[in-house]
């Protein structure tokens, strides 16, 4: 069998679903709006990043260089780009569409995006696919080092309904809730994680209902805050959802 760190991986993907809920069993995310981008990270520090259609999209963000101490890692997560606040389609289709390596240049210091991570599927040859969400994401959090280009998605417990209401009050377009015991179902759209969007995409100015959801927290310091059960820590963790890191 290969290696799975030598094989392109098709990611696993969240269902649709309308009705929020509170869960002891579940957490909760917000939806980031970026580019779908696994993570290939050698020893060496080198990194491979491919998207959702297993393409090598590496060239477009030479400013992306997750550190994993010096592990062998593949990460999941997405690729933001970030402006007045908040993740900008716009600024990430100028990214995306960039060709010449002087325009990619350009562009990496002009409009820097940003490696949201939510999971690690291998780390130094062992796979972690089949561990339980919570598991990985404790092996996430001891292996990534975040930095203002790479930062961890964080998540609230329990409180699925104030915190869903609380990300509309933002304006954000929706939350991801992930079942604690899942396990992570290469190249399959799964119930294990599920996608609250609102249901009336004109109301912030977006034009599909998937374009405006972003990640609750940026940088260290903040799983306090979003891990928190209450209403007001889920009111707090959406207040933080759209502060970014400093630009380098």
């Amino acid at each position: 069998m290969a290696d799975l760190f030598d094989v392109k991986i098709h990611p696993m993907l969240a269902v649709l679903q309308e009705e929020p809920f509170d869960s002891e069993d579940h957490i909760f995310e917000l939806k980031w709006d970026g580019t779908r981008a696994l993570g290939f990270v050698s020893p060496d520090g080198t990194v491979r990043f491919q998207n959702r259609r297993l393409y090598d999209i590496t060239y477009r963000y030479p400013e992306i260089h997750p550190d994993v101490g010096g592990h062998k890692a593949i990460l999941d997560g997405e690729i933001v780009v970030m402006r007045e606040g908040r993740p900008s389609f716009m600024g990430l289709q100028d990214r995306e569409h960039a060709s010449s390596k002087f325009t990619i240049h350009l562009r990496s210091k002009e409009s820097p995006a940003t490696y949201v991570v939510f999971d690690i599927l291998y780390l130094d040859g062992k796979e972690l696919v089949t561990l339980p969400l919570m598991e990985r994401k404790g092996i996430l959090r001891d292996t990534v080092t975040t930095s203002d280009r790479v930062t961890l998605s964080d998540y609230i417990e329990r409180e699925g309904v104030a915190y869903y209401r609380a990300v509309l009050d933002r304006g954000l377009e929706g939350i991801i809730v992930k079942r604690k015991a899942s396990r992570y179902a290469i190249g399959r759209r799964t119930k294990e994680g599920s996608v609250w969007t609102r249901s009336d995409p004109s109301s912030s100015g977006c034009t599909t209902a998937r374009r405006c959801g972003t990640s609750a927290a940026w940088g260290r310091g903040s799983t306090t805050t979003c891990g928190r059960s209450s209403s007001r820590g889920a009111r707090r963790c959406a207040r933080t959802a759209c502060s970014p890191p400093s630009p380098t």
